[in-house]
């Protein structure tokens, strides 16, 4: 049997030092990723979304039983939460602290609870609002005022921003643009009326535009009449 081959002892040394060095590019490596990670996070500031509500100056609610006031409050932190893009889990404590009064305690009486819902947002917490302080009493007022409104000598913006304002409280009576449109000419002053109901507007706007167009023909001629008088 032919004696065996000895390996020289530096080679063992060699393969060391090679898995050294590779374990030091891959070190190296996992350090450079993490320190660009780090520079673009910092790059990346953090939004403070409570600060930026805030420089906005929204309204509080408190728990007034007036519809329109709930509403208004609603549809302004509608539009300011996804002007500053609060994210969906942080709409309702950014918003709940703008509640005070009777509304602020309704919130610490209930909130605790419905936020043990994994699915409870923004949606459901407006439904919830609304359900505390929009009763149905108080609905049915808002209706009979929307089926009461008539223009009454007011002007055609006047009697049209009535109409819209109380218009979202009859949405059972109005449930398209044609009731709408056929509401809003029934409401008008017969002199307006007039003219415009041959048209058979399909639209609120294109009723609105065609009774102010008319309308300022008709303060036109007052103004003539009144002139050659």
């Amino acid at each position: 049997m032919p004696p065996r081959r000895r390996v020289p002892a530096g080679n063992n040394d060699n393969i060391s030092a090679m898995d050294r060095m590779a374990q030091a590019i891959e070190r190296m490596t996992e350090f450079m990723l993490a320190q660009q990670a780090q520079n673009q996070n910092q790059r990346q500031p953090r939004v403070d979304f409570a600060k930026a509500i805030a420089n906005r100056q929204p309204p509080y609610y408190a728990g007034e039983k007036d519809p329109v006031i709930l509403e208004e409050w609603i549809r302004t932190f509608d539009k300011l939460l996804n002007a500053v893009n609060c994210p969906i889990d942080q709409r309702v404590p950014s918003a709940v602290y703008y509640l005070t009064k009777a509304a602020d305690n309704w919130w610490a009486t209930v909130g605790p609870d419905l936020l043990q819902d994994p699915d409870f947002g923004w949606e459901k917490f407006k439904v919830e609002l609304r359900g505390q302080f929009y009763t149905e009493r108080i609905k049915g007022i808002k209706c009979e005022e929307f089926l009461r409104l008539k223009q009454k000598g007011a002007t055609i913006q006047e009697y049209h921003d009535q109409y819209v304002e109380l218009m979202r409280f009859a949405q059972e009576i109005v449930p398209d643009e044609a009731s709408k449109a056929r509401r809003f000419v029934r409401g008008l002053d017969w002199n307006v009326r007039s003219a415009i109901a041959p048209f058979m507007c399909s639209t609120l706007k294109e009723a609105y535009d065609r009774a102010s167009d008319h309308y300022q023909v008709y303060l036109d001629q007052q103004e003539v009449y009144g002139r050659n008088k």
